[in-house]
């Protein structure tokens, strides 16, 4: 009997330190998975806070573009403003310019047709008796 118990405390040592060896196995896993949960966590949050930062930089030029292309929408129509104000300017000075120039050419056809008058009236005058 006391063989009996001896094999039996024997094989229950034995069994309790293969229960310990794998106690201690699991709570070595444990404390890998906390350990990679831990890891995995702090990653996505990383994660998380870069797409976040890229979603807001991209929002950022995003309405930096609309606000671009409406400033430039702006300065076109300011430009083609004043282009076309240009152009009537200048038409309207053309304009004034060729009309200037057509009295200028009639008061300069009617100066030369007086002064030819005047040429035919002192010879007129020149063949009278007396003068």
């Amino acid at each position: 009997m006391i063989q009996g118990l001896e094999k039996e405390v024997s094989e229950l040592t034995t069994e309790k330190q293969r229960v310990y060896s794998e106690l201690s196995e699991l709570v070595s896993e444990r404390d890998e998975a906390v350990r990679e949960k831990r890891t995995t966590e702090q990653e996505y949050l990383s994660l998380n806070n870069r797409l976040k930062n890229k979603s807001s930089e991209a929002d950022n030029k995003a309405q930096a573009i609309q606000r671009l292309k409406k400033e430039k929408s702006e300065v076109e129509i300011r430009l083609n403003r004043s282009l076309t104000e240009w152009k009537e300017k200048h038409s309207k000075q053309g304009k004034l310019l060729d009309e200037e120039q057509t009295e200028n050419n009639k008061l300069t056809q009617a100066n030369e047709q007086l002064e030819e008058k005047i040429k035919d009236l002192e010879r007129d005058k020149q063949k009278l008796p007396g003068s």
